[in-house]
């Protein structure tokens, strides 16, 4: 039996996705495939939990528990904050747009962990940063660039990106193929 790769998230609508990918066009000019492997519109969203491989039974019981858990919460507003590079020093590997951390973010998502470990799945143990994963270094990404994709994240503004409302999490299939993931909603949570 197959069982697919899932993860919870909070997707976001594909007009500020490609406003996204309009704000860092520059840096992705600069830094084109293969050399950056870019996220594409569609597939931008905020990770809340990764589930790894899961049976059907189990996305179905997990959604259950998420509804459960969120039912009490209230919708909130997201917002943008800066481009970064993961790790910090050293080689980068992923290239994130920050989320402006909020308390109902972080209620939101120890919600969340909370249901993902009532069913067996491990707690999180890294602190919770919200932030979007917008592109990965490639194999052909040269070391001495380094410093030049620090310093030209830093150049991208977001100060023009609108907020968005968050009212609900989605669970999200995830199809690996060689051109990139394809990502499916198994799920829709609202709260």
């Amino acid at each position: 039996m197959i069982m697919p790769r899932s993860f919870i998230a909070i997707e976001f609508p594909i007009e500020i996705q490609n406003q996204l990918l309009v704000a860092i066009s520059g840096l992705s000019n600069a830094f084109p495939p293969p050399t950056l492997r870019w996220v594409k519109t569609g597939n931008i969203h905020l990770t809340l939990k990764f589930l790894g491989e899961v049976d059907m039974k189990g996305l179905a019981q997990f959604a259950s528990a998420i509804q459960d858990k969120v039912n009490g919460l209230t919708p909130f507003i997201l917002s943008f904050s800066e481009l970064g590079l993961f790790p910090g020093r050293g080689l980068p590997r992923i290239l994130w747009i920050g989320i402006r951390p909020v308390p109902e973010l972080t209620t939101l998502n120890a919600s969340i962990e909370s249901a993902a470990e009532q069913l067996g799945h491990d707690r999180e143990t890294r602190p919770f940063s919200p932030h979007l994963t917008i592109a990965r270094v490639g194999d052909r990404f040269q070391s001495s660039r380094s410093q030049e994709l620090v310093l030209a994240a830093r150049q991208v503004d977001l100060s023009r990106i609108p907020s968005i409302e968050v009212n609900s999490v989605v669970l999200f299939k995830s199809d690996l193929h060689p051109e990139g993931p394809v990502y499916s909603i198994l799920n829709s949570i609202h709260f």
